[in-house]
């Protein structure tokens, strides 16, 4: 004859908690151990037994595992601005149509990119103030070239004395040593500046803007 399973192994109980998760409970000798989920039982252990002052990783938040967000000065703003309309001019500048898009070659591998997905590419690196909105200084770009390759300099100093010429690159090597504007008054002259003549240039050229 085979022995039936004692009811008390195989019923399932709800934890007690209130949380209403169905288990099956743990008996020793015929004792029931405890009426909590074996989760619940575990939280309530963690805080029956932990040190005081101590968090324990479950207990952590989503957002206080998140970094601070930093939140950036006006200065910083009206350069982003500035770095943007600059972009966009750039950008717009040296595209070109095929059928109702617009399309930027890379200066440095001749990809063809979608405008919206072509990048502004610096020879001298943005960190020069002084040569960070020079036109001559900057070119489209795809992302591989742009970010992966750092710009590619090589090439792309090659390119610019194809383009424009030895003693204009010259230039704007001397020029990006020295020390240039870092304030916002600069950054809002030089958004507004490029704003301007991307906007002249979308005219001219009878485009909608891409960016809207």
């Amino acid at each position: 004859m085979i022995p039936q399973t004692p009811t008390w192994q195989k019923d399932l109980i709800i934890c007690s908690c209130g949380c209403k998760k169905e288990f099956k409970p743990n008996y020793r000798n015929g004792i029931l151990v405890s009426k909590l989920h074996p989760n619940c039982r575990l939280k309530s252990l963690h805080k029956e037994f932990k040190p005081s002052g101590v968090c324990l990783a479950s207990e952590l938040t989503t957002a206080r595992n998140k970094p601070e967000k930093r939140v950036k000065t006006s200065r910083q703003n009206a350069m982003d601005r500035a770095d943007e309309w600059f972009s966009k001019y750039i950008r717009l500048k040296y595209s070109f149509e095929s059928g109702v898009e617009l399309f930027c070659s890379c200066y440095t591998c001749n990809k063809p990119k979608p405008i919206l997905e072509a990048e502004c590419g610096h020879w001298q690196r943005r960190g020069y103030k002084t040569v960070r909105f020079h036109t001559n200084n900057a070119r489209p770009q795809c992302h591989q070239c742009n970010y992966y390759y750092q710009g590619k300099p090589e090439i792309f100093e090659l390119n610019l004395i194809r383009d424009i010429g030895l003693s204009k690159v010259d230039e704007l090597k001397k020029l990006a040593q020295e020390v240039g504007e870092d304030n916002e008054y600069f950054y809002r002259e030089q958004a507004a500046k490029y704003r301007k003549l991307f906007n002249i240039l979308l005219k001219e050229r009878k485009h909608q803007n891409p960016w809207k």
